[in-house]
């Protein structure tokens, strides 16, 4: 599990680093100026903002993951006892 965060993590910033990048401070400055809260700014205009770049990297890093398992690991159950084999595959 770790191996596989640690192989999808960089394709998950590359693709929110931009939005990030891209997001424009004074707007939370502004907010603050007219008495929110910083839950309140990160809730309506941080996050409605960065909103499209979190659903992209959430649906990039799922397609990323879904290539990774093995098909018939999809198409039976996997018991517990069977870990070693399913950590095998990966291998």
């Amino acid at each position: 599990m770790v191996a596989h965060v640690n192989w999808v993590l960089p394709f998950a910033f590359l693709t929110l680093f931009p939005r990030l990048h891209g997001f424009d401070r004074a707007l939370e400055e502004a907010a603050m100026d007219l008495g929110a809260k910083p839950l309140e700014i990160f809730t309506r205009i941080v996050f409605p903002i960065i909103r499209p770049g979190v659903i992209a990297t959430a649906l990039f890093s799922f397609s990323l993951s879904f290539g990774r398992v093995h098909p018939n690991h999809i198409r039976q159950r996997v018991r517990p006892h069977h870990t070693r084999s399913v950590l095998g595959a990966y291998r």
